[in-house]
């Protein structure tokens, strides 16, 4: 066998081990950033469904309310403590981002709504209150997934990653 051959066998497998391995960190990367997303999530999801429907006594919004922040603060602080991949923060950034629109409108507009959640009977005007608060935030939330959706997109291109939608 030719030397040069074996060789050049070697190189190539040594070359798609480390592609593999570079993916499989990349991948890593990608998922402890979800992982963050996801752990706080549910409650966000749970707290803005329950509250805008029903009436919820104050001492449980704000007993939940202090959870989520507490939630929000720790994922802030775990994404600012990661390095970025191969020196790519984006990902990282455009989750923090996401983290903070949350904390923001849990510090603020939350500080508006809770009072009016707390009414055992709410007006009209309240009523209208609270769909152009909820308006707002949905709206924010959507150009900061989009914002974050874009950043994945990009990080998956660069480091030719693909995403596979979980079966349910």
């Amino acid at each position: 066998m030719n030397i040069r051959k074996l060789l050049l066998g070697i190189t190539l497998c040594l070359a798609s081990q480390l592609l593999v391995a570079q993916n499989h960190e990349a991948v890593k990367y990608n998922n402890r950033v979800i992982k963050e997303q996801h752990s706080v999530t549910p409650l966000i999801v749970s707290f803005f469904h329950n509250h805008f429907k029903k009436h919820i006594a104050p001492e449980v919004i704000k007993k939940e309310k202090e959870k989520i922040e507490f939630k929000l603060d720790r994922g802030i602080a775990r994404l600012q403590a990661m390095d970025g991949f191969e020196g790519d923060t984006k990902l990282r950034d455009a989750a923090i981002d996401w983290f903070k629109l949350y904390k923001r409108s849990f510090d603020i507009e939350y500080e508006e709504v809770i009072p009016i959640l707390t009414k055992k009977e709410k007006t009209e005007e309240d009523k209208a209150n609270l769909k152009t608060l909820r308006e707002k935030l949905l709206s924010e939330e959507e150009a900061i997934d989009i914002k974050f959706e874009m950043a994945q997109e990009a990080f998956a291109a660069k480091h030719k990653l693909t995403f596979e939608t979980p079966a349910n």
